[in-house]
């Protein structure tokens, strides 16, 4: 039987739950613009036109690493490896 564990602000955390631990480090406009080796600007642009996936987390705009892998690997153009 799962027990929840108890968190520091007085609710419970669940075995099934994701720890703290285990989220994933977001990305800033200025961290992706340096991965695509772009500039903040295009990457502005980027979200403006929906173009890229995003979070809004409050008035900030963050990218997901496992998401924009994804959409990279969407982007490519040509042939692809089947198998």
């Amino acid at each position: 039987m799962n027990a929840p564990l108890s968190d520091h602000s007085g609710g419970a955390l669940h075995d099934d739950q994701p720890s703290p631990d285990a989220l994933p480090r977001l990305l800033t406009i200025e961290q992706l613009a340096d991965h695509l080796g772009s500039t903040p600007r295009h990457v502005r642009r980027l979200v403006a036109e929906r173009r890229v996936p995003y979070l809004k987390v409050g008035r900030f705009v963050r990218f997901d690493p496992v998401e924009i892998a994804t959409w990279l690997d969407d982007q490519r153009r040509g042939h692809r490896r089947v198998g």
